[in-house]
């Protein structure tokens, strides 16, 4: 009898060590893990301030006289969905006359330099392969139109009317490709590097134009 006490004080006295209120506790379960989350929230406003330089790629009626130049531009985009993304944006391009590529053409014709600028609005679109992450690859297309300031120059000779270019200044309907990608610094500022194709419509003298182009991106 003294043998069976002991030994039921010893093991009460165990139960009681390990739980206080005399009752076994459950082993409680681990919570399952939670997905990692975005390194940035998704950006639904978004203001892009760019520039960089474009380049006139086909028709020699002006390469042959005009030559890349500065782009600035600006552009408002707004989320319509976890990966795409819409926008509006203004562009414009000044392309400088190539005085030197004129006199080895006509040597002493005297021409005043005559640059161009070429204005593109446009509504564009992005589809971001990485959205929320602090370095988000895109795919975009845009579609507009743009004009071109236009420039001519010719003159008269023994009756005859010598025409050394003429480039109209007519609107026209544009559309464009771009591959890019935007990198955030902070939550609401990223810097963007981008390449993009645009093409004017049934343009005989601009038509393809390459752009590479940086800039900076706020949130809004």
């Amino acid at each position: 009898m003294e043998v069976t006490r002991g030994i039921t004080i010893f093991m009460t006295g165990l139960i009681l060590a390990f739980c206080p209120d005399g009752t076994a506790q459950p082993k409680k379960k681990a919570e399952p893990q939670k997905p990692a989350q975005y390194l940035h929230a998704l950006r639904d406003n978004t203001l892009e301030v760019w520039g960089g330089l474009a380049t006139p790629a086909t028709h020699e009626s002006f390469t042959d006289f005009w030559k890349r130049g500065p782009s600035v531009g600006l552009g408002m985009m707004s989320r319509l969905s976890e990966n795409l993304k819409l926008g509006v944006g203004v562009e414009a391009t000044l392309f400088s006359f190539r005085q030197g590529a004129f006199a080895d053409r006509f040597p002493g014709i005297p021409v005043p330099a005559k640059d161009q600028t070429l204005v593109y609005i446009f509504l564009f679109a992005r589809n971001y392969f990485e959205p929320g992450q602090r370095f988000s690859p895109y795919l975009g297309g845009c579609v507009g139109f743009s004009r071109i300031s236009g420039a001519e120059s010719e003159e008269v000779i023994n009756g005859v009317r010598k025409t050394y270019y003429e480039i109209p200044g007519i609107s026209r309907l544009t559309v464009g490709v771009s591959v890019g990608a935007d990198y955030y610094f902070f939550l609401r500022f990223a810097v963007q590097g981008e390449v993009r194709a645009v093409y004017l419509h049934n343009d005989p003298n601009l038509g393809l134009v390459m752009t590479f182009r940086g800039g900076v991106k706020f949130k809004i």
